[in-house]
């Protein structure tokens, strides 16, 4: 019996013992006709993750030196800032427990600055949370999708109020508000960061600034990312939303979570990848990184994969259900009744 070989998208996670298993069988089906669109074993690893840290560009001019520019704070030893100054750069969830990380590793005080006036309070998605979100978000209009998605992000996330208050225990923690990074400068051993109230110099930079979804800049990704469909390549696209923004950006996927073709016939080995990860939450929904709502996504993906294996399996399904012959009776549970009622 023959067997499509799916990719699975996780993010963050990285290459293992179950991506090695993957190594050893074929990416596209002997019957696609995908010649100029194969995937190496390398690229299906590396599929693993396909989002990038999104680095201040403030902060491009300070790659050397003793000073860094670190992201996150547990990427060096927390021993190395103990008695240091530190500056993050953010306001959630991430920056908080980054911020707290130094706090408690003994950092001599660490300096977080925040853009808005104020950090946000109320996380929106929580207000209409229920199963009809959790399943709806994937079938509502593309407007819809769009409309939701857009409004959450300009409101953003709050951090958990117990992870800010783990960073604002600490006296020498202190909260720059409405406090944008202008631009950076190495200043002998230590960093010069410039900010729309002020400038002061700090020994690490945390930047807690986020990711992005970018198929293009991953190498191993490279050959696949001009045969993505985007939200931004569709026709309906709305011309008041940035192409190359965060939701243009966001591949257009099928109910499977698979990719779909930017030009119909270029690369038909997309429909064998399946995109689980932060990149499918405006197809999908947040089901494929939230942990609400993880495990309803991971069911949905099962569930279409092997609706898949068995479509394609048709033919050998079928003989199968001919030559199926164990029996359920034995002919000792019943006895033929000799006559009808009255005769």
């Amino acid at each position: 019996m023959r067997r499509t070989t799916p990719v699975w998208l996780f993010s963050p996670i990285r290459a293992n013992s179950c991506f090695e298993a993957l190594l050893a069988v074929p990416m596209v089906h002997p019957r696609s006709s995908a010649a100029s669109c194969r995937l190496s074993p390398s690229q299906s690893c590396a599929a693993s993750r396909a989002s990038l840290r999104l680095i201040p560009k403030a902060l491009d001019s300070c790659s050397g030196g003793s000073a860094r520019a670190e992201s996150p704070w547990r990427s060096r030893p927390s021993s190395a800032g103990a008695g240091r100054d530190v500056a993050v750069i953010g306001a959630g969830a991430s920056a908080m427990d980054n911020a707290a990380t130094a706090l408690e590793a003994g950092a001599a005080r660490v300096d977080l600055l925040i853009r808005r006036e104020t950090i946000p309070a109320v996380n929106k998605l929580t207000g209409i949370g229920s199963p009809g979100t959790v399943e709806g978000l994937a079938v509502v209009p593309d407007a819809w999708k769009l409309k939701i998605h857009d409004y959450c992000a300009r409101e953003q996330v709050p951090p958990p109020s117990h992870s800010v208050r783990r960073v604002s225990s600490h006296p020498n923690a202190k909260f720059h508000m409405g406090c944008a990074l202008a631009g950076a400068a190495e200043d002998g051993d230590r960093l010069r960061l410039d900010t729309s109230r002020g400038s002061f110099a700090t020994d690490f930079v945390i930047a807690a600034t986020g990711f992005r979804n970018d198929f293009a800049d991953r190498a191993e990704l490279a050959d696949i990312a001009p045969h993505v469909l985007s939200w931004a390549d569709r026709p309906d696209f709305p011309e008041d939303l940035p192409k190359d923004g965060s939701l243009g950006a966001s591949p257009y996927l099928n109910p499977d979570f698979s990719f779909r073709e930017k030009t119909p016939g270029a690369c038909p080995a997309l429909a064998r990848i399946h995109c689980f990860n932060d990149a499918a939450m405006l197809s999908q929904g947040k089901v494929s990184g939230d942990i609400p709502a993880v495990s309803t996504g991971a069911k949905r993906l099962a569930r279409a994969i092997v609706a898949q294996f068995f479509a394609e399996d048709v033919e050998d399904q079928f003989a199968r259900l001919e030559a199926f012959d164990t029996a359920e009776l034995d002919g000792s549970e019943y006895a033929p009744a000799p006559s009808l009622p009255g005769r």
